[in-house]
Order: C-alpha cells, then sequence, then structure tokens
C-alpha cells in the first residue's frame, strides 16, 4: 500500500482504534498533538456508562430478571436528576410508591398512561430490589445502591445473602474497601450466613488493594466458620499475595493447595507463571509451563501472553517469538493484548524491523494498539511511526 497521508491515517486508525475521536479523520489532525487525543480520549471514556459488553448479572433468577435489570440500566442511566429528587423514587418507576385514588384521580399523567388501574400498582419484591441494586453498583453509583438496600429494609424485604453479596461486590469493585466490609460485619447481625461468593469477593477486594493481611486472616476466618474454600478461592489469594510480592506466602499457598488435592486450573497456573515472571525467575515459569502442558492442560491465549511478557521483559525476545509461532501452530489464536505484549518488547529491546512485521499483521487483522504500545511508539520512538508509515 502507498505511503502519505492515507497510509499514515491507517497507520493512526490501528494505534487509536476504529471508534477512538482522537485518530487522524483528516489533513488538518496532523498538527495535533497524540498525546492530547489520547487526553480527550481518556475524558470521553470516562464520561460514558460501562459498555454493555462489560456488564453482567450476577445470579439471575430467569431471563425475566435479566430484562428487568437491562430495563433498570437504561432508566438509570438516562435520568435526569435535580438535587431535590429522591434517588430511589424518582429514577425508577418499579419503585414509586402507589398513588392513593384521589392522587390518581389529580394527576394528568397517571390518567393518560392508564395508571389509575389498581393492577399497575405492583409493589416490588425482593428480585426487582437486587436488580436495581445491582445496576447502580455497576454504574459506580454506591450512594444509590445503599438507598435502594435501606428502602429494602424499611419495607420488610427479605435480605438475604444475595442482596448483600450484590453491595459488598460494589464496594469492592470501587476500592470502597472499608465500606464492604461494613456491609460484611452487618450480614451476621441480621443473621444472614456468608456464602464462598461472599468470602472470595471481599477476599479480592482486599488483594485489590495491597491488603494481603485482611485477605489472609478473612480465610482463615471462613475456614474457622465451616466455609470449605475452593479453588477460586485459593486462586484469589495466591494471585494477591504475587502481586504484592508475598513469594514465600505464595508458594506455601500453592503446596497446600497441591497437599488437598485441588483440581487446580489453567487460572492458578497463569498465576504462577505471572507471579514468577514479576520475580525475574523466567526459567522457573518456563519450565511452569511446560509441565503443565505436559499434565494435559491446553493453554489460552492468556496464559501464552503472560509468558511472552515474561521473555520479553527478560530480553528474550526470539523465545517470545517462538512462543507466539507456537500459538498459531496450536490453533491458539493471538488477541490484541498477546501483538501489543511482543511488540512493546520487540520496540523495547530495540527490534524495531521485528515490531513493524507484526504491526503490519495487527494492522491486517483488525487489532488495534493499545494506550501503552501507542505511547511508546508515538512519545518514544517517533522514527518508527515513519518507517512503518513508509511499509504500510
Amino acid at each position: 500500500m502507498s505511503g502519505g497521508v492515507y497510509g499514515r491515517k491507517k497507520i493512526v486508525v490501528w494505534l487509536s482504534g476504529k471508534n477512538y475521536p482522537f485518530g487522524y479523520q483528516d489533513n488538518k489532525n496532523l498538527g495535533v498533538s497524540f498525546k492530547d487525543r489520547l487526553s480527550l480520549h481518556v475524558a470521553a471514556s470516562n464520561a460514558r456508562s460501562p459498555p454493555l459488553s462489560s456488564l453482567h448479572v450476577q445470579e439471575s433468577a430467569s431471563l425475566g430478571d435479566s430484562l428487568t435489570y437491562g430495563y433498570c440500566l437504561i432508566i438509570v442511566a438516562q435520568s435526569a436528576r435535580s438535587e431535590e429528587d429522591d434517588a430511589v423514587g424518582n429514577n425508577c418507576c418499579l419503585l414509586r410508591q402507589p398513588q392513593t385514588q384521589s392522587q390518581r384521580g389529580n394527576d394528568p399523567k397517571s390518567k393518560e398512561c392508564g395508571r389509575n388501574d389498581d393492577s399497575k400498582n405492583i409493589e416490588p419484591d425482593t428480585v426487582t430490589y437486587r436488580t436495581l441494586m445491582d445496576g447502580y453498583c455497576l454504574l459506580g453509583e454506591m450512594g444509590q445502591a445503599k438507598k435502594v438496600f435501606e428502602l429494602m429494609l424499611s419495607k420488610g424485604s427479605m435480605i438475604d445473602v444475595r442482596s448483600y453479596n450484590i453491595l459488598i461486590n460494589g464496594y469492592c469493585k470501587h476500592k470502597m474497601i472499608d465500606d464492604a466490609r461494613m456491609f460484611f460485619l452487618e450480614m451476621s447481625c441480621r443473621g444472614v450466613v456468608p456464602n464462598t461468593i461472599t468470602y472470595n469477593t471481599l477476599m479480592d477486594g482486599f488483594c485489590k488493594m495491597g491488603r494481603t493481611q485482611d485477605a489472609e486472616t478473612l480465610f482463615s476466618q471462613m475456614q474457622a466458620c465451616g466455609q470449605l474454600p475452593n479453588v477460586r478461592t485459593y486462586n484469589i489469594l495466591l494471585d494477591g499475595l504475587f502481586e504484592n510480592q508475598q513469594f514465600p506466602k505464595a508458594v506455601q499457598l500453592l503446596s497446600e493447595m497441591e497437599g488437598k488435592k485441588l483440581n487446580i486450573d489453567i487460572i492458578t497456573y497463569g498465576i504462577l507463571i505471572e507471579g514468577l515472571c514479576k520475580d525475574g525467575k523466567v526459567e522457573y515459569a518456563w519450565e511452569v509451563f511446560r509441565s503443565s502442558s505436559s499434565k494435559g492442560f491446553q493453554h489460552n491465549a492468556r496464559t501464552y501472553t503472560i509468558m511472552i511478557s515474561g521473555f520479553c521483559n527478560a530480553g528474550l525476545t526470539s523465545e517470545a517469538e517462538n512462543l507466539l509461532r507456537e500459538m498459531k501452530r496450536k490453533c491458539c489464536s493471538p488477541n490484541g493484548r498477546t501483538c501489543n505484549t511482543i511488540i512493546r518488547g520487540f520496540i523495547n529491546n530495540s527490534k524495531t524491523s521485528r515490531a513493524m512485521r507484526l504491526i503490519k499483521e495487527m494492522v491486517e487483522r483488525g487489532f488495534s494498539a493499545d494506550a501503552w504500545t501507542t505511547e511508546l511508539i508515538v512519545e518514544t520512538y517517533p522514527t518508527l511511526l515513519a518507517l512503518i508509515e513508509r511499509a504500510m
């Protein structure tokens, strides 16, 4: 393909992604700093609600619950609130108080919409409350979620472990770990018994905040209360220990897993391989990678990417490229993260020609560069952009 403006447009579409607002759209944009456009994109992303593809319905009982959940999210996202609005009562028709006969008679909207029909005044049940609460949590509106929870209490609705799990998960996801812990402690006061999901969620929150000691305490408390940890519980704690450089404890926990003959999965191996790579023990990580394959585990794109990243960080770019070829031979398609990882590895190790070849392959496959790769190319290696443009 010829270079020039068109070639530059194509490579920057790769750099920015098809839907990014800072991609080159015409010649006048060529003078705009890419870093400035990146800042605009981040600001625009923060202003948007999370994409539907990233949302999930927790413990939905049926398709009907899922539809209610989606409907609530739309209402929550599109509602315009004023300061004096009751956050629960006015944001969702599902939680409006039933009108009296006189109120319905004087309300033109009620007459217009047929709300004077008593059959329409249905009190929300526990599933409805939980669904709306989960929606608020996903949107990061924890104050609103808490108000729904308090409304459930005031209405005498059944508060079960799933209701608490939704709130605890929401607070953990938004790094409000002490609030999550408060609701966890409140459960016992209300006679609600935490389940494995509750403990896993709070442990994960502690680990992500670097509070591994609290996570370990909760792990011990969980077993003392008769809740048996599952493989996911161990994986959460193992990952937290590795992420926070608690390597001896992580190895000890892994030995405990093997001693209890737990069904260690590919996620466990991925955590172990990544932990060893971060500790600079790439050779040991490679041994674990190979031994897990010999045990019948089939590596996925994530574990391949972890090992490729370990090789690149250790300057072993040839090994990383060989592993990329192995992925293709074993019909494990590299994803965008894999390609971005190895391209950054090549660039950081001054292997620009090999990076260019992979960049061209990414463009042809429709992948986009992530923010790290973009900044590395545009800010650190501006000459590479010209080379890429001529090659396109």
